[in-house]
């Protein structure tokens, strides 16, 4: 891996600010961005350098513009991104972004995301692997009656998911039966998931690419 000189945070908040800390230990500049409405967020005055991304009135989306966060890297000589966790930690589409524009992803590689961005899939995998993994439905829920019914086969409380990753604004923490409130919340291509809320189920994969993950 080349050496990194300038490192950009895709993320927000403390999670920027924490890699912002880590990167000026270690020498490396740091390049935050921030929606139009996080302009006075604290974060942004965190870095070395800070760029406005997205347009005003999409708060969630301008984090998710992969376009405009790899066009900022090519503008400003941005060696690496780092996408904290969240949001694009887990979108196969800002690693491969990252890869055709020469630019270093630090996390997993586009393929492993592939396989472990979807929750269902994931745990199809670590049961394959003998990893235990927390009670939860096995495949995505197609509506609210049917999400209704696992409920209640899991026991309340249960965790409502994103299948594909929310980037953390669909987890909802259900104690009793507001199942039907609270899928309207699903995503227009993500299925929603259920876990058993005796903690947290969606884990970040550690990698690099070419190395082995966890």
């Amino acid at each position: 891996m080349p050496a990194i000189k300038k490192l950009l945070v895709a993320n927000r908040s403390e999670i920027a600010i924490r890699v912002f800390r880590a990167a000026t230990e270690l020498g490396i500049r740091t390049v935050a961005i921030y929606a139009h409405e996080d302009r006075y967020a604290l974060h942004r005055f965190k870095a070395d350098e800070a760029y406005e991304v997205g347009k005003p009135g999409e708060p969630i989306r301008s984090y998710l513009n992969v376009p405009a966060i790899i066009a900022l890297c090519k503008e400003n000589q941005v060696d690496a991104i780092h996408p904290g966790y969240g949001f694009m930690s887990e979108k196969p589409e800002l690693a491969r972004a990252c890869v055709d524009a020469g630019v270093t992803f630090i996390g997993p590689n586009a393929e492993l995301l592939d396989q472990l961005g979807d929750k269902t899939a994931a745990r199809k995998i670590a049961q394959k692997a003998k990893v235990p993994i927390l009670s939860g439905t096995e495949k995505p829920l197609t509506d609210a009656k049917e999400g209704l019914g696992e409920a209640k086969k899991l026991g309340y409380p249960v965790i409502l998911k994103a299948a594909h990753g929310g980037g953390g604004a669909v987890d909802q923490l259900l104690w009793l039966r507001p199942f039907q409130a609270a899928a309207q919340y699903r995503s227009p291509v993500d299925g929603l998931w259920l876990a058993g809320a005796g903690s947290h189920p969606g884990g970040n994969v550690m990698g690099l690419a070419g190395a082995n993950a966890a």
